[in-house]
Protein backbone atom coordinates (compact mmCIF):
# COMPACT_ATOMS: atom_id res chain seq x y z
CA UNK A 1 0.00 0.00 0.00
CA UNK A 2 1.40 3.35 -0.98
CA UNK A 3 2.67 4.79 2.58
CA UNK A 4 1.30 8.60 0.96
CA UNK A 5 -2.51 6.88 0.45
CA UNK A 6 -4.65 9.40 2.63
CA UNK A 7 -6.96 7.91 5.45
CA UNK A 8 -10.31 8.00 5.08
CA UNK A 9 -10.43 7.87 9.04
CA UNK A 10 -13.10 11.67 9.27
CA UNK A 11 -11.47 11.49 12.46
CA UNK A 12 -7.89 12.55 10.95
CA UNK A 13 -9.67 15.62 8.77
CA UNK A 14 -9.58 18.93 9.66
CA UNK A 15 -13.43 18.39 9.61
CA UNK A 16 -12.91 15.36 12.31
CA UNK A 17 -10.86 17.51 14.71
CA UNK A 18 -13.40 19.78 14.86
CA UNK A 19 -16.45 17.54 15.64
CA UNK A 20 -14.18 16.00 18.47
CA UNK A 21 -13.62 19.34 19.73
CA UNK A 22 -17.09 20.37 19.70
CA UNK A 23 -18.59 16.61 21.23
CA UNK A 24 -15.80 17.01 23.91
CA UNK A 25 -16.60 20.63 25.14
CA UNK A 26 -20.53 19.80 25.04
CA UNK A 27 -20.08 16.17 27.11
CA UNK A 28 -17.83 18.29 29.67
CA UNK A 29 -19.45 21.17 29.99
CA UNK A 30 -21.04 21.81 33.58
CA UNK A 31 -24.08 23.92 33.94
CA UNK A 32 -23.31 27.10 35.50
CA UNK A 33 -24.63 27.97 38.88
CA UNK A 34 -27.20 30.91 39.59
CA UNK A 35 -24.81 32.49 42.03
CA UNK A 36 -27.97 34.80 42.72
CA UNK A 37 -29.70 32.47 43.81
CA UNK A 38 -27.22 30.77 45.78
CA UNK A 39 -26.49 34.05 47.55
CA UNK A 40 -30.57 34.58 48.45
CA UNK A 41 -31.02 30.98 50.17
CA UNK A 42 -27.63 31.67 52.02
CA UNK A 43 -29.33 35.27 53.10
CA UNK A 44 -32.17 33.43 54.08
CA UNK A 45 -30.18 30.74 56.28
CA UNK A 46 -28.70 33.16 57.96
CA UNK A 47 -31.08 35.12 59.03
CA UNK A 48 -33.59 31.97 59.97
CA UNK A 49 -30.40 30.99 62.39
CA UNK A 50 -30.74 34.55 64.27
CA UNK A 51 -34.14 34.14 65.09
CA UNK A 52 -33.56 30.50 66.30
CA UNK A 53 -30.38 31.63 68.28
CA UNK A 54 -32.55 35.06 69.46
CA UNK A 55 -35.59 32.94 70.74
CA UNK A 56 -33.26 30.78 72.70
CA UNK A 57 -31.55 33.75 74.79
CA UNK A 58 -34.59 35.32 75.40
CA UNK A 59 -35.83 32.54 76.78
CA UNK A 60 -33.00 32.27 79.15
CA UNK A 61 -33.67 33.78 82.93
CA UNK A 62 -31.88 37.22 83.21
CA UNK A 63 -31.05 37.66 79.67
CA UNK A 64 -30.87 41.01 78.68
CA UNK A 65 -32.38 40.63 75.62
CA UNK A 66 -35.46 38.70 76.78
CA UNK A 67 -37.25 42.31 77.61
CA UNK A 68 -36.42 43.22 74.41
CA UNK A 69 -37.62 40.22 72.42
CA UNK A 70 -40.73 40.45 74.63
CA UNK A 71 -41.53 44.36 73.42
CA UNK A 72 -41.83 42.68 69.51
CA UNK A 73 -44.37 40.48 70.65
CA UNK A 74 -47.52 41.39 69.34
CA UNK A 75 -50.32 43.40 71.49
CA UNK A 76 -53.11 41.09 72.65
CA UNK A 77 -56.64 42.01 70.40
CA UNK A 78 -59.80 40.83 71.13
CA UNK A 79 -63.09 41.91 68.99
CA UNK A 80 -60.41 43.72 66.63
CA UNK A 81 -59.31 46.07 69.36
CA UNK A 82 -55.89 46.09 70.98
CA UNK A 83 -55.59 44.96 74.82
CA UNK A 84 -54.39 48.94 75.55
CA UNK A 85 -57.85 50.24 73.82
CA UNK A 86 -59.41 47.89 76.54
CA UNK A 87 -57.51 48.94 79.48
CA UNK A 88 -58.36 52.53 78.76
CA UNK A 89 -62.06 52.08 78.76
CA UNK A 90 -61.73 51.42 83.02
CA UNK A 91 -61.64 54.96 83.07
CA UNK A 92 -64.68 55.38 81.17
CA UNK A 93 -68.01 54.40 83.05
CA UNK A 94 -69.63 54.02 80.41
CA UNK A 95 -67.24 51.50 79.00
CA UNK A 96 -65.82 49.92 82.24
CA UNK A 97 -68.55 47.46 82.16
CA UNK A 98 -67.62 45.81 78.91
CA UNK A 99 -64.32 46.53 79.46
CA UNK A 100 -64.39 44.28 82.47
CA UNK A 101 -65.95 41.17 81.12
CA UNK A 102 -63.47 41.42 77.95
CA UNK A 103 -60.35 41.61 80.36
CA UNK A 104 -61.83 38.54 82.39
CA UNK A 105 -62.64 36.82 78.86
CA UNK A 106 -58.72 37.14 78.07
CA UNK A 107 -57.46 36.09 81.54
CA UNK A 108 -53.94 35.53 81.35
CA UNK A 109 -53.45 37.58 77.81
CA UNK A 110 -54.73 40.79 80.44
CA UNK A 111 -51.39 40.25 82.11
CA UNK A 112 -50.79 44.16 80.85
CA UNK A 113 -53.92 45.26 82.78
CA UNK A 114 -53.08 44.63 85.87
CA UNK A 115 -51.68 48.40 87.11
CA UNK A 116 -55.06 49.70 86.30
CA UNK A 117 -56.75 46.68 87.70
CA UNK A 118 -55.07 47.52 91.27
CA UNK A 119 -56.15 51.82 90.87
CA UNK A 120 -59.51 50.16 89.88
CA UNK A 121 -59.06 47.85 93.27
CA UNK A 122 -59.33 51.77 95.34
CA UNK A 123 -62.42 52.44 93.76
CA UNK A 124 -64.89 54.13 95.96
CA UNK A 125 -67.66 52.10 93.35
CA UNK A 126 -67.73 48.92 95.04
CA UNK A 127 -68.61 47.14 91.90
CA UNK A 128 -65.79 48.37 90.47
CA UNK A 129 -63.52 47.20 93.03
CA UNK A 130 -64.93 43.93 93.35
CA UNK A 131 -64.98 43.25 89.37
CA UNK A 132 -61.02 44.34 89.52
CA UNK A 133 -60.43 41.69 91.95
CA UNK A 134 -62.65 39.09 89.75
CA UNK A 135 -60.40 39.75 86.72
CA UNK A 136 -57.36 39.70 88.72
CA UNK A 137 -58.60 36.09 89.67
CA UNK A 138 -58.76 35.24 85.93
CA UNK A 139 -55.33 36.49 84.87
CA UNK A 140 -54.20 34.39 87.74
CA UNK A 141 -50.42 34.16 88.82
CA UNK A 142 -49.37 36.88 86.30
CA UNK A 143 -50.90 39.15 88.62
CA UNK A 144 -48.56 39.06 91.74
CA UNK A 145 -47.81 42.54 91.79
CA UNK A 146 -51.43 42.72 92.73
CA UNK A 147 -51.20 40.81 96.34
CA UNK A 148 -50.88 43.68 98.37
CA UNK A 149 -53.62 45.05 97.19
CA UNK A 150 -55.90 42.08 97.34
CA UNK A 151 -54.68 41.53 100.76
CA UNK A 152 -56.43 45.49 101.70
CA UNK A 153 -59.12 44.49 99.83
CA UNK A 154 -59.75 41.34 102.52
CA UNK A 155 -60.89 44.33 104.86
CA UNK A 156 -63.09 46.18 102.02
CA UNK A 157 -66.56 46.89 103.92
CA UNK A 158 -67.96 45.41 100.72
CA UNK A 159 -68.49 41.52 101.21
CA UNK A 160 -68.57 41.22 97.52
CA UNK A 161 -65.39 42.79 97.31
CA UNK A 162 -63.64 40.65 100.36
CA UNK A 163 -64.79 37.39 98.62
CA UNK A 164 -63.55 37.91 95.32
CA UNK A 165 -60.41 39.30 96.28
CA UNK A 166 -60.11 36.29 98.83
CA UNK A 167 -60.36 34.10 95.36
CA UNK A 168 -58.45 36.44 93.30
CA UNK A 169 -55.64 35.96 95.73
CA UNK A 170 -55.86 31.56 95.85
CA UNK A 171 -55.39 31.73 92.14
CA UNK A 172 -52.62 34.17 92.23
CA UNK A 173 -50.22 33.00 94.62
CA UNK A 174 -49.76 29.70 96.80
CA UNK A 175 -47.83 32.17 99.57
CA UNK A 176 -51.11 33.63 100.24
CA UNK A 177 -53.25 30.52 100.42
CA UNK A 178 -53.65 30.23 104.08
CA UNK A 179 -54.87 34.11 104.04
CA UNK A 180 -57.62 33.86 101.09
CA UNK A 181 -58.66 30.48 102.94
CA UNK A 182 -59.38 32.66 106.05
CA UNK A 183 -61.20 35.37 104.53
CA UNK A 184 -63.15 32.83 102.84
CA UNK A 185 -64.07 31.24 106.08
CA UNK A 186 -65.48 34.46 107.05
CA UNK A 187 -67.41 35.01 103.93
CA UNK A 188 -68.90 31.50 104.71
CA UNK A 189 -70.88 33.38 107.54
CA UNK A 190 -72.55 35.85 105.48
CA UNK A 191 -75.99 36.66 105.43
CA UNK A 192 -76.21 36.34 101.66
CA UNK A 193 -76.67 32.28 100.56
CA UNK A 194 -75.08 33.44 97.17
CA UNK A 195 -71.82 34.71 98.87
CA UNK A 196 -72.19 31.83 101.51
CA UNK A 197 -71.94 29.20 98.44
CA UNK A 198 -69.35 30.87 96.55
CA UNK A 199 -67.04 30.97 99.42
CA UNK A 200 -67.31 26.82 100.20
CA UNK A 201 -66.89 26.60 95.97
CA UNK A 202 -63.72 28.79 96.13
CA UNK A 203 -62.25 26.97 99.96
CA UNK A 204 -63.10 23.48 97.84
CA UNK A 205 -61.59 25.05 95.18
CA UNK A 206 -57.99 25.00 97.85
CA UNK A 207 -58.13 21.15 97.70
CA UNK A 208 -56.42 19.52 100.67
CA UNK A 209 -54.43 23.53 101.32
CA UNK A 210 -57.86 24.30 103.25
CA UNK A 211 -58.65 21.72 105.93
CA UNK A 212 -58.58 24.50 108.24
CA UNK A 213 -61.59 25.18 106.47
CA UNK A 214 -63.15 21.48 107.15
CA UNK A 215 -65.02 22.64 110.54
CA UNK A 216 -66.59 25.72 108.89
CA UNK A 217 -67.66 23.43 105.94
CA UNK A 218 -69.20 20.58 108.44
CA UNK A 219 -71.65 23.86 109.81
CA UNK A 220 -72.38 24.70 106.14
CA UNK A 221 -74.24 21.51 105.90
CA UNK A 222 -76.25 22.68 108.20
CA UNK A 223 -77.44 25.50 106.34
CA UNK A 224 -80.56 26.20 105.33
CA UNK A 225 -79.95 27.00 101.82
CA UNK A 226 -80.00 24.10 99.66
CA UNK A 227 -77.26 25.29 97.34
CA UNK A 228 -74.98 26.41 100.26
CA UNK A 229 -74.98 22.69 101.30
CA UNK A 230 -74.49 21.37 98.06
CA UNK A 231 -71.47 23.89 97.53
CA UNK A 232 -70.03 22.94 101.22
CA UNK A 233 -70.84 19.21 100.50
CA UNK A 234 -68.74 19.01 97.37
CA UNK A 235 -65.87 21.15 98.94
CA UNK A 236 -65.18 19.01 101.65
CA UNK A 237 -64.95 16.05 98.82
CA UNK A 238 -61.88 17.98 97.24
CA UNK A 239 -60.45 19.03 100.27
CA UNK A 240 -60.59 15.80 101.79
CA UNK A 241 -61.42 12.81 98.91
CA UNK A 242 -61.24 10.33 101.40
CA UNK A 243 -64.59 10.89 102.25
CA UNK A 244 -63.90 11.67 105.93
CA UNK A 245 -65.06 15.02 106.18
CA UNK A 246 -67.98 14.85 104.12
CA UNK A 247 -70.14 12.64 105.92
CA UNK A 248 -70.53 15.00 109.58
CA UNK A 249 -74.17 16.02 109.01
Amino acid sequence: MNSTQHSTDPSDSSTGKAWRSLASSKTHEAPVPDERKRLDALVILMVCFAVLAMSYMACAPGNRTQSLFSGLQREPVHNGRPLSAWVADLNDPAKQADAIVVLAQMGPRARLAVPALIEDLKSSDKSVRSSAASVLSRIGTDARTAVPALVDALKDSNQDVRLNAAIALHWISSDVKRTAVTALLEVLKDSDPVLRGKAASALGDSGPEAKQAVPGLRKALKDHNEKVREAAAGALKRIEPDGTGSGAL
